[in-house]
This record gives structure tokens, sequence and C-alpha cells, in this order.
């Protein structure tokens, strides 16, 4: 009982050649075919049968390959598709970009220059800005605050440095009231 593994495998395939068992087959001539499609057909009608057999399995090998390629050809047609949305999303963003970079020369806008309304056109929008808001147009420049939103400069004009005196406000309202009455007096006569 000693034996090791080796001699133990070495007795169990004894028949076995390399691994593959092949069942020993004395009397050849005990082999018959029963039923089936093909024997009972002449050569004739066998081989068509066989034919029609190959046709079949072509067919079907056939529609699975076509069914595989179209597949595969939808696959790549829409990654080609959304490629190109990618490509085209990525233009826009790279235009709005440098749009607010350039900024207009005339206003300082974020569009180009070229698309800045003519000079005629500028001259009746300051005006049109100057009656409804009762100041001058002041050229309106922007800065970009955060991406795609534009804050408008207002160029608030920097305080006086030095306060006037209180003998100097009351001169000034002072003429300023005479100047009225005067105005008031005349319109009076």
């Amino acid at each position: 009982m000693a034996e090791t593994m080796e001699q133990y495998m070495s007795k169990t395939r004894v028949d076995y050649g390399s691994g593959v068992a092949r069942p020993k087959i004395e009397n050849k001539d005990n082999f018959e075919l029963k039923g089936g499609a093909i024997p009972s057909k002449t050569v004739a009608d066998a081989k068509i049968a066989i034919q029609e057999m190959a046709e079949y399995s072509q067919k079907l090998h056939n529609r699975i390959s076509k069914s595989r390629s179209t597949e595969t050809f939808d696959g790549l047609a829409a990654i080609q598709a959304q490629q190109k949305n990618l490509g085209r999303e990525i233009k826009k963003v790279n235009k709005e970009v440098y749009d607010a970079q350039v900024r207009c020369e005339q206003c300082k806008g974020p569009h180009y220059t070229k698309y800045f309304p003519l000079k005629e056109e500028r001259k009746t929008l300051e005006e049109a800005y100057y009656t409804q808001f009762g100041r001058p147009f002041q050229g309106g420049g922007y800065k970009a605050v955060a991406l795609g939103f534009y804050q408008r400069n207002n160029a608030n004009p920097s305080y006086k440095k030095r306060r006037q005196s209180m003998e100097d406000t009351l001169r000034k309202f002072m003429s300023e009231s005479e100047m009225r009455q005067i105005e008031n007096s005349n319109l009076i006569k």
C-alpha cells in the first residue's frame, strides 16, 4: 500500500493513451445506421439533402455575422456623431472664451470691434441714452465677472479730495438763489 501517486496513476491509466479514452472495437461490422434522413435516400437525393443543409448553415452564418457587423457599424456611427457634437461644443466654448478676452475696442464690450454699431448708430444710441436717463452717455465698458456673465463697469467719478468749506457751500447756494430770483422776476414782468 505504500505506493506513490505516480504508481497509482499509472495503474489507473493502463488502457489510456495520451489522456484520451479509446474504446476497443472488436468487430467493425456490427455498426448500422438506424433512422435519420440520409440512409433512407438514394445517393442523388442524399447529395441534394446535404447541399440544402450546407446552404441553410451558410445562410444562418451570414445572418449572424451580418447582424454583428451592422451592430458594429451602428455603434461606430454613433461614436462618430458624438465626436462631431463634442467638437462643435468645444468650438463654441473656445469662441465664447476668446470673445470675452478680445473685447470691443470701442465700448470694451464682450464682442468683436467689427460687430460694433457704426458711428451714426453710436451717435443715435448716445442720444437715446441721454434722453432716457437724463445724463450723457459714457461708452459702456464690460468686465467678465464669471464665465458667460459680464458686468458693466460703472465709471463712477472719484470723490473730491478736498471737501468744500461751509462758507463756500453757502456762497454757492446764495448765488444760485439770487439767480433764480432774478429769472423769476424777469418772467413776471
